[in-house]
């Protein structure tokens, strides 16, 4: 579940989730990381949420339904020192 969606954000996305290109392409990275978690052969269907505030973090909010039909939410914040479930 949780794991399984930490384990995507942080071990394949961890380096390449750039702050940069979450603030210049929100939209162009919820897509990127849609697609990621659908990969995992435990998820059924994602939705991810990104948006940012003014102090420069960035919040990506994660809904997954698992293949045994439970639902899994994660908030991931993003900033300089890179990406940690909330």
């Amino acid at each position: 579940g949780t794991r399984a969606l930490s384990r995507i954000l942080t071990e394949d996305f961890g380096v390449d989730l750039g702050l940069s290109e979450l603030a210049r392409d929100p939209v162009g990275m919820k897509q990127r990381i849609e697609e990621q978690i659908r990969r995992d052969p435990e998820v059924s269907a994602v939705g991810v949420s990104v948006s940012d505030d003014s102090t420069g973090v960035i919040r990506i909010i994660v809904r997954a339904r698992m293949t045994t039909g439970s639902e899994v939410s994660a908030e991931y914040r993003a900033d300089s020192g890179g990406v940690r479930l909330v």
